[in-house]
């Protein structure tokens, strides 16, 4: 996101526009109708990369591309592990042909900190605190368990309940507002303060 804050403010637009749009009509089907729709999603990665193409030239296709590519990969795993559903992933590929890699990843930042501060409040209120913790220590002794042995099959896969339910497309269009304000005001600020402690 940050190449589109050194080009025209109508370019700027071009981009961010459309990908408000889009991440709220995902929230409100998500909100109302639990469900983020392919129609939807799958011209939008094709918008995206179009307007991104626009804005930027062959080096904004490349971004979106790549973009694109990495966020619908590191989202899949969570997929996978039963954290995250199609919908979302789907999703989380739009921004990331929207914005590129980069801030398609401080998106995803967001999104999961925002998503899971959230998750803990509703948990609390909805009496499924306890077997939130239950499915995370089941999550993580997975993963040890997987990268352990190297055998998929040690994988548990949590059995989702009602009270699970978060509507994540909303913490998405969150995290796009906390990284445009990132860019704009140097606020909040914790994406890069993440990679420096991690010095990645």
């Amino acid at each position: 996101m940050e190449a589109l804050f050194k080009i025209p403010f109508s370019l700027q637009l071009f981009v961010l526009l459309p990908l408000g749009i889009i991440l709220s009509i995902a929230t409100f089907t998500d909100l109302k109708e639990k469900k983020v729709y392919n129609k939807l999603t799958y011209p939008s990665v094709g918008i995206g990369l179009l307007c991104h193409t626009i804005a930027l030239g062959w080096e904004g296709l490349l971004a979106g591309f790549l973009g694109a590519l990495a966020l619908f990969g590191a989202s899949l795993l969570l997929f996978i592990g039963g954290a995250m559903r199609g919908g979302d992933v789907k999703l989380l590929t739009v921004v990331g042909a929207f914005l590129g890699w980069y801030s398609g990843f401080e998106v995803f930042f967001y999104a999961m900190l925002v998503g899971s501060i959230g998750g803990i409040i509703v948990s609390i209120f909805n009496g499924y605190i306890f077997q939130l913790f239950k499915n995370m220590f089941r999550i993580l002794r997975s993963a040890a368990r997987v990268l352990m042995t190297q055998n998929g099959q040690f994988w548990e896969k949590p059995e989702f309940d009602e009270r699970s339910w978060l509507p994540f497309s909303t913490w998405i269009l969150i995290g796009t507002i906390l990284t445009w304000t990132n860019l704009s005001y140097q606020w909040p600020g914790l994406f890069k303060r993440f990679l420096t402690a991690f010095s990645f």
